[in-house]
């Protein structure tokens, strides 16, 4: 399929889930464009959104040094197995923001690892961590077999490093020969199509987030607009955890996401500078018809004619294997919010957990921030602008959840289970039965910048005007229950749910450089104040404690196992419950 029918595709959706407006897609560079880009650019440059020159040297010396135990890993499984080691090697890709080139100062590095098929997972998981945890220079190991997709998560010399796993038996000689030599490598598809009855769920989402990368990155270039896409998405990403909407585990949009989403856009105009892609993406994406999904490519729900034959002596149950995105044949698909759909084969949705109070703040968002825009393009405000975040003084009452731990290794697991579990809290909070919206803020607030022990997380609640009283103590019994259920949870590791007003919340959300800093998790200063000397957000004081237990509606666990609903619900709503 060539590229103008591609773009009458994207066309042709983005009229239909948009009421019928289209782009202009012969948009070109005016004085007003370029003077909007270039003070895009200082911005960019000047709040420190990219990583420098040094911060790129500092990276691709350490994936030469993830190359080398990579390939330690490689000759420990040819030894263990009696092969030869020249018959193969380990490919190093890089995906993600740094694959986009977008990364910021802090970002991590997503990399696969494409192995011959005798380095299997569990030797990933049992050889290759032993060998993460002899290295000093390694630090921050844990490794997380049982995820979606299946990670080990580390740092070398402080860049954290997320490492996927995935098995090929025909790898190309051209991708063997690169090996350590650069971390660019593009998959073609002969890759996924030759290997796709060995390959199993969870390595096919890893080589198709190299895969979508690399066709995001040929649509934008054949597009002419890779240096507006890129400082287009740095502005969303930055944007989108500034508002506290950037987050896949807490069922909002992430890193791929967003990129497709910008990428949808260049598409609709190209050759157009970073302030002509901006304007029209929050225009456009305020506006769309959820749950109309975004495609940049039509769904191809078959192998290509070309590859079928290599399928034709395999087991039927093969066939089956490869989910491809399909809500009129697939129930789960079809409740699907607001699909964004991946371009490699198979087609997923990228989206596929956002929840409903989840989608109510995205658009929310980006209706405000079409606004915005719109000023900014008429030099009433500057970029600067976009970065600002008053979400706290939104709403008059939060549900404020505290986690903690009593050591920093403990805290680290403990905190990574109730992460992924907050979701569930937030659909169950979400119910108009019970006359309850909830609004989730997707960052975490730390006591210690180093080895933390403690954070909190915020959840704005907004009630139905016919509702006078909210009993929400079963659904925090139900969600207590579940987290204190977890088989490696001790005695100190505890979690503490708490309904406070506004006046009540902690001075530092109040305080801009708190707030809307770069980073989703953010650090505050311990305090040893007591509950009296609590401060108003108005005397902006950057440090405070929480008030503890001057609501009724509080409920928390009591840092110990439960072996029982029943004590859960007795222990945890020893008040009312009533909000």
């Amino acid at each position: 399929m060539n590229a103008n029918t591609n773009t009458n595709i994207a066309l042709n959706n983005h009229k239909s889930a948009t009421g019928g407006a289209t782009g202009n897609s012969s948009n070109n560079y005016t004085h007003k464009d370029q003077l909007l880009s270039k003070s895009l650019s200082i911005t960019i440059k000047q709040m420190k959104l990219m990583e420098s020159p040094e911060g790129n040297r500092k990276r691709t010396s350490v994936l030469q040094r993830l190359q080398s135990l990579v390939d330690e890993w490689y000759s420990i499984v040819c030894k263990g197995a009696d092969l030869n080691e020249n018959n193969g090697a380990i490919t190093l890709c890089t995906f993600g923001s740094y694959r986009l080139g977008v990364h910021h100062p802090d970002a991590d590095v997503d990399v696969l690892a494409l192995c011959p098929i005798y380095c299997t997972r569990s030797s990933f998981f049992k050889d290759m961590v032993a060998l993460l945890e002899r290295d000093e220079r390694v630090t921050e190991l844990h490794p997380i077999p049982s995820a979606y997709t299946p990670v080990i998560k580390f740092q070398i010399d402080g860049i954290s490093i997320d490492l996927v796993h995935a098995n090929c038996k025909f790898v190309p000689s051209q991708l063997a020969s690169t090996s350590g030599k650069q971390f660019f490598t593009n998959l073609e598809e002969d890759i996924l199509f030759r290997n796709i009855q060995m390959i199993d769920d969870a390595g096919m989402r890893s080589i198709n987030g190299v895969r979508v990368n690399q066709v995001l990155i040929e649509m934008v270039t054949n597009c002419g607009n890779l240096k507006s896409f890129r400082n287009s998405l740095i502005v969303v990403k930055k944007w989108s955890r500034v508002r506290g909407i950037y987050s896949n585990v807490l069922g909002f949009l992430g890193g791929v996401n967003w990129a497709i989403l910008v990428t949808y856009v260049c598409r609709l105009y190209p050759n157009s500078s970073a302030s002509t892609i901006l304007s029209n993406f929050f225009r456009i994406f305020s506006k769309w018809l959820w749950p109309k999904p975004v495609m940049l490519l039509p769904i191809q729900y078959k192998l290509p004619s070309e590859h079928q034959q290599q399928l034709s002596n395999l087991p039927r149950q093969h066939h089956k294997r490869v989910h491809v995105w399909n809500p009129k044949t697939n129930r789960r698909d079809a409740t699907h919010l607001m699909p964004i759909l991946t371009p490699a084969y198979p087609s997923m949705n990228s989206s596929y957990n956002i929840g409903h109070a989840q989608r109510r703040r995205i658009v929310y968002e980006m209706r405000l921030t079409s606004g915005i825009i719109e000023d900014i393009c008429k030099g009433n405000k500057n970029w600067r602008q976009l970065f600002h975040c008053d979400f706290f003084h939104q709403h008059e009452h939060f549900l404020q959840i505290t986690i903690s731990a009593s050591s920093p290794s403990r805290f680290k697991k403990w905190f990574g289970l109730c992460e992924a579990r907050l979701r569930i809290l937030i659909a169950g909070l979400d119910n108009d039965q019970i006359g309850i919206e909830a609004y989730p803020f997707t960052k975490f607030f730390f006591e210690e910048e180093r080895n933390p022990t403690r954070s909190f997380f915020f959840i704005a609640l907004r009630f139905a005007r016919s509702t006078s009283r909210v009993n929400i103590s079963d659904l925090a019994s139900e969600f207590l229950y579940m987290i204190n259920s977890w088989e490696h949870r001790v005695e100190c590791m505890d979690v503490q749910l708490h309904h406070v007003r506004q006046k009540e919340l902690p001075a530092f959300l109040f305080d801009e450089d708190c707030v809307e800093n770069v980073q989703e998790v953010k650090t505050v200063k311990k305090s040893t104040s007591t509950n009296s000397e609590m401060q108003s957000p108005k005397k902006k004081r950057k440090t405070s404690i929480f008030a503890k237990d001057k609501c009724a509606s509080n409920v928390s666990s009591v840092g110990t196992p439960f072996p029982s609903k029943r004590e859960v619900q007795s222990a945890s709503t020893q008040s009312s419950g009533v909000v």
